[in-house]
Order: structure tokens, then sequence, then C-alpha cells
């Protein structure tokens, strides 16, 4: 528990640095202002499921602030716009379903659960300065939320449910019991923690491309590399993504990316499947990131060259 415990310090001290680097601001340290951000952010963005959910949450921890009754009028204006109702589970209910386009949970409010996939997946998110970050899109057996649930602080993150999905949820009481009687929870735990510690790193490193091209390229990169793909392999990858996600990972704005956009489809390296980035030829796009990177080398060399003499 000590070693799960300080990976997940660890987890949260790498999701902050990354805002950071990706927006040049970092997250409102006032978690129901957080809340009520998110809101705004999904309610300017049409995404009335999500925006209704978070200003819900934004009601129950801040149930005195200033502006408490305007938003409670949004609410009653949003309410009859949902198109999915999202599920409420009793505390311990352990198997639960939820569908595509709700918020599992959001940014800033108390979380008691961490969840394991057991079907479907799911987008982790944070919202800052009106602009998306795409931290993760979280398949079948990945582990997520036990930053929240092991510190006893908020939500570092907002979980959007990507695909319809079935979770396994785990909560404090069942947690000790869960790695007693299966203790290879523990080491999957601490392995997919590590992983995405390595996946925070790499994200981290992506921001130090200056070349839109090459950061969207290099941010596909990665994710094949998280999905263990081949990348010397020839073959074709249907990613589980489009291109509004892969600009968000890559911390690109994506309300004013059209030219970057189709400059991205026009290399060929990609094509679009049902709005799903398809890689056409996986060495050759990891390639083409390459080659994004060692330009990037060169130019660090030349600008490093310049301030020594």
């Amino acid at each position: 528990m000590k070693n799960i415990k300080t990976f997940s310090v660890r987890l949260r001290e790498l999701n902050e640095h990354l805002s950071e680097r990706l927006l040049k601001s970092s997250f409102p340290t006032d978690n129901s202002l957080a809340l009520f951000q998110i809101g705004e952010y999904y309610e300017k963005t049409r995404k009335i499921n999500l925006a209704v959910y978070a200003y819900h949450q934004y009601v129950n921890h801040c149930p005195d602030a200033d502006n408490i009754e305007n938003v409670k009028k949004k609410l009653e204006e949003l309410q009859p716009r949902i198109s999915v109702d999202r599920p409420y589970y009793p505390e311990n209910t352990m198997i639960q379903t939820y569908p595509k386009d709700c918020l599992l949970f959001a940014e800033g409010e108390k979380g008691n659960n961490l969840y394991i996939i057991q079907s479907g997946s799911i987008k982790i998110t944070k919202i800052v300065n009106n602009q998306e970050i795409v931290l993760a899109i979280l398949k079948k057996s990945d582990i997520f939320g036990e930053m929240a649930m092991l510190d006893d602080k908020p939500r570092a993150a907002t979980a959007e449910v990507y695909e319809d999905c079935t979770l396994l949820a785990v909560n404090k009481d069942n947690f000790s019991k869960l790695i007693q009687d299966q203790p290879d929870m523990v080491v999957k735990l601490t392995s997919l923690m590590a992983e995405r510690i390595w996946l925070l790193y790499r994200q981290l490193d992506n921001t130090f491309l200056e070349n839109p091209l090459g950061k969207l390229f290099d941010a596909l990169i990665i994710q094949l590399e998280k999905n263990k793909v081949d990348l010397t392999s020839r073959d074709s990858y249907l990613c589980s993504f489009g291109v509004k996600e892969l600009m968000g990972m890559a911390g690109l704005e994506t309300e004013r990316a059209d030219g970057l956009y189709n400059k991205f489809l026009e290399t060929k390296k990609v094509t679009l499947i049902e709005n799903k980035i398809q890689v056409t030829n996986i060495s050759d796009t990891f390639k083409e990131a390459e080659y994004y990177r060692n330009i990037q080398k060169k130019e660090n060399a030349i600008k490093e060259s310049k301030t020594q003499t």
C-alpha cells in the first residue's frame, strides 16, 4: 500500500506539470471553481449531458457559493436537453454500467472508488483555459481513479464515458479485501501506475516540440507505444480515438485547427474510419514522427550554439 500511494503522489505531480506545460498555467486550486469551469466548458461546446453533471456536482459541493442560484437556473434550462440518463449506484455496488456521452466523475469532486474497465472505454481529460487536454483513452482491463481513493483528495482529472462501458468499482472497504483475495491485483495496479508515469513523461516530452504537425505525429506514436504496438511493423493499425482527441493529447487547440487537421490527413500516413484514426503503415508513421524530432534537435542545437557565442 505504501508503494502504491507513492506512485499515486507522483502521478498527481506529473498531471499538474503536464497542465502547466501544455497551457502555461495551472488548474484552479479551488476545486469548486474547477467544477464550475468544467460545466461552463461543456455547456459552451454543447455537451449538455456532461455540463449538467458538472454543474450538479458544483451545486452539491458549493451550496453557499455566490453564483449558486444562477447555476441552479442553468440546470433547470439544461436538464430537459440531456440525451442520455446517467445511472447512479449505491456506494457498495461493484458492477456498474454507463452509457456513452456521460461523465463518470469530474475533476475537483471527491472520489471514493477506483475503477477497472470490464468493457468499453473511458476518456481521461483536464479542462483548462477553455481547452480540453486528453490524458488517455482507457480500454478493457485498465485501472483508473485510484489517486482520489488512496489520497483522500479530489479527483485530479475528469473521466468521460467514451463508449458504453461496464466497470468494476472498488472502494476503500473492499479494496483491502480485494488485494488480500487477489494479491496479483497489487502487481497489476503498480505496473499500470508505472506505465502511466512513463506515459506522462512522454507527454511532457511532447510539449517541447514546436512544430504542430510534429507534435501531432509524436502524440500518435506515444499512443502506439502505450498500446505496445510494434513500431517496425508495416501493418496498418486502427486507433480507438479520432483526430480531435489526438489534438487534445498534444495540447493543440481544436477549435481553430482545420488547417492542421487537413495537413495531417494529406500526409497519407493516416486515414479515418468512422472518425477513428487508422495508421496506414506503422513503420512509416514512426519515421515521420522521428523526422520532426530530428528537426527539433537540430534547431535546439543551433539555438544552444548561438547562446554560447
